[in-house]
């Protein structure tokens, strides 16, 4: 469940109806305890443009599901956070068309073969994988 936290003017109007004047300004959310990091990195083509709407999947090494799942943005950056310290494996995937879950015969990531795959390990910060070449 989550509060309020009121920081700048409350000010009361009537009995149970308030005013709140916002305070803006960066929030941090903690949604992971515990030693957690990120995976961040770039795709690009053979020719070192950058790869916009890659899937980039985290699975563990026996690739039996997806933990999480980004897309790569126009410069080909993607990062994955919320990772605990371990050994996993990054899938690439460039679709020729999204994945529908209106089709009948729907499909996941998983019944796709990734364009290309890596193997990681986590131990106490974060990974940069540098530049992934998608042929």
């Amino acid at each position: 469940m989550r509060s309020l936290k009121v920081r700048g003017n409350l000010v009361a109007v009537e009995k149970s109806v308030y005013i709140l004047t916002p305070v803006i300004g960066h929030t941090k959310r903690n949604r992971y305890e515990g030693d957690v990091h990120k995976i961040y990195g770039y795709v690009k083509d053979s020719s070192g443009e950058p790869l916009k709407g890659v899937v980039v999947a985290l699975l563990p090494t026996d690739g039996s599901t997806i933990l999480r799942s980004t897309v790569s943005c126009d410069s080909g950056k993607f990062v994955i956070g919320g990772v605990r310290d371990g050994s996993y494996k990054l899938n690439f995937y460039v679709l020729e068309e999204p994945l529908s879950a209106d089709d009948d015969e729907a499909s996941s990531l998983l019944d796709i073969p990734p364009s290309t795959s890596l193997s990681i390990e986590i131990f106490g910060e974060d990974v940069d994988v540098g530049e992934i070449v998608i042929e």
